[in-house]
């Protein structure tokens, strides 16, 4: 296809043989996202269009093209994590990244799939009052008992039975729906630090193999974590079904499996040693539960 100038001066850009204007915008006319004069139809820069739209019609298109982009996306993304998750992170540490979701967004977006799950399903209110009700109330006796608080904080450090933090401590053993109610609301806000928390575990089992970035356990662990949230929406759904057993065996045999797969595959191991460390990854993971929910309970007083 031939291109020819427009009938006006320079300032109209480029007109194909047929009539049709490519560019709009001057050629000498900087990017309006970035500034670079432009020499096309899209900066080459930053890749913007060179003709920026201001009408309903294409922010309506715009937000479309995005959303079958992002599904495309997800339609090869879910299904690698789910049943190939070893080669899903292998290749987009090597580089192969424009098929699949970024890890950082799969992982933000299955966690808050799993929080709105479990809100939909009602098993996060069940699991409240079941906690709650299991949690002795202060009554009568509420002076001895703060008494042999204090003590316990105290003997356990002395930072821990400031008045400050003590008096909050005394409210969430009062009120423990209430806290459980802030656990709730801030596990979402705080699951980001399951990555750093983890990644110095991670590292530890790969300590002696050259060749392995941070980046590359980073990418591990947050598909790791996608598909662990993943999983427990599944089993939520299942069990608000009726299907309890099913939800049971897979949280129990779920997590074991892709964690081995992944390893495997992702770092390229043999059966032994994708075997060990994922038992060894399988303890990490309730170590640093625990340190997550420590964490968010600290928050939450």
């Amino acid at each position: 296809m031939t291109h020819r100038r427009g009938p006006d001066d320079e300032g109209r850009g480029l007109v194909s043989s047929s009539g049709a204007k490519i560019v709009e915008a001057h050629a000498a006319d900087g990017c309006a996202n970035c500034g670079v004069a432009l020499r096309g139809a899209f900066c080459h820069g930053c890749g913007q269009s060179a003709h920026v739209h201001r009408s309903l019609a294409h922010l309506v298109e715009e937000s479309l093209h995005g959303l079958l982009h992002f599904e495309t996306k997800a339609w090869r993304t879910l299904p690698a994590l789910l049943w190939r998750p070893g080669r899903l992170t292998r290749d987009y540490i090597d580089g192969q990244r424009a098929r699949y979701v970024s890890p950082l967004a799969l992982f933000l977006f299955m966690v808050f799939l799993m929080f709105f799950t479990f809100a939909l399903t009602g098993g996060d209110a069940q699991t409240t009052r079941e906690q709650a009700a299991a949690v002795p109330r202060m009554t009568s006796d509420a002076p001895i008992t703060e008494e042999r608080l204090h003590q316990g904080l105290l003997s356990i450090s002395p930072l821990l039975a400031r008045p400050a933090l003590e008096r909050r401590i005394v409210e969430a053993v009062r009120n423990p729906e209430l806290m459980l109610h802030k656990m709730k609301a801030g596990a979402g806000k705080f699951a980001f630090l399951l990555v750093p928390i983890s990644l110095p575990f991670l590292w530890l089992l790969f300590a002696r193999r050259r060749g392995v970035a941070l980046f590359d356990h980073a990418v591990f662990l947050l598909y790791s974590l996608a598909a662990m949230a993943l999983l427990l929406s599944l089993a939520a759904v299942l069990g608000a079904l009726g299907w309890e057993f099913l939800a049971l065996l897979l949280v129990l045999f779920g997590p074991p499996r892709h964690i081995y797969v992944q390893l495997r595959d992702a770092y390229g191991l043999g059966p032994w040693s994708a075997g060990w460390r994922c038992v060894a990854l399988l303890g990490v993971a309730l170590l640093v539960l625990a340190l997550y929910m420590l964490l968010v309970a600290a928050a939450s007083l």
